[in-house]
């Protein structure tokens, strides 16, 4: 259970007293200190728990390597974050521009017919096609995310929600999931890879100007 970490801190006391135990019988009662190899004493003030009073603790010394890898894997994922919002907010104005092409325009190809464009219909594909296309370019990102949030609720509202209570059952998923992604994005921004950002950049004084492609936190 120790080597595949089930139970660690319940079973390790247990088992290190009962080792050391044996090492007292083998060396005839002396227990020598144990330094794991990872570790080095050199210009450190304060052992890590693992050396405290109480022997060494095979569950206390896993904290150390842990902790290290926890820390870079937190900072890289915190380096490319603005760069996945952008991502993200590429691909889904993609997507929902393909569903204002097909009411609009019946493109891609469609087995429905093309709606006329003042109808209710023809206007929410106008206002997917157009808003796809600004949330797609980073440009005016946030107003336009949040009129789509609201056209996919009340599409969800108005076509899937009489059908049946469950969205799984109504065939409303993807309104849903559309609508809480350009409600994230009204409240998260473009990212940095976005025109608004090179807006936001033209707009600064010269002397605090930064590159459009810089994330917010590495400002200098």
């Amino acid at each position: 259970m120790l080597q595949i970490g089930i139970f660690v801190a319940p079973v390790a006391p247990w088992h290190h007293t009962h080792r050391d135990r044996s090492w007292q019988r083998r060396r005839g009662g002396q227990n020598p200190e144990r330094t794991p190899r990872f570790y080095s004493t050199e210009n450190s003030e304060e052992p890590p728990s693992c050396f405290r009073r109480g022997g060494f603790s095979f569950a206390a010394s896993r904290e150390i390597p842990y902790k290290n890898v926890m820390c870079k894997l937190c900072n890289c994922c915190e380096k490319w974050s603005p760069y996945l919002l952008s991502l993200l907010r590429v691909v889904i104005g993609v997507l929902i521009m393909c569903h204002g092409g097909q009411k609009v325009f019946g493109y891609p190809a469609t087995r429905m017919a093309t709606p006329p464009h003042f109808s209710l219909i023809g206007i929410a594909g106008i206002l997917e096609l157009a808003g796809g296309l600004l949330v797609l370019l980073g440009l005016f990102t946030r107003p336009a995310a949040f009129i789509l949030s609201g056209q996919m609720a009340v599409a969800y509202f108005m076509v899937h929600f009489p059908q049946a209570w469950w969205p799984i059952h109504n065939g409303g998923e993807l309104a849903v999931i559309y609508c809480f992604v350009f409600f994230y994005l009204s409240a998260a921004g473009p990212g940095p890879l976005s025109l608004d950002r090179c807006r936001k950049c033209c707009a600064t004084p010269s002397d605090e100007k930064t590159c459009c492609a810089a994330p917010p936190d590495e400002k200098k």
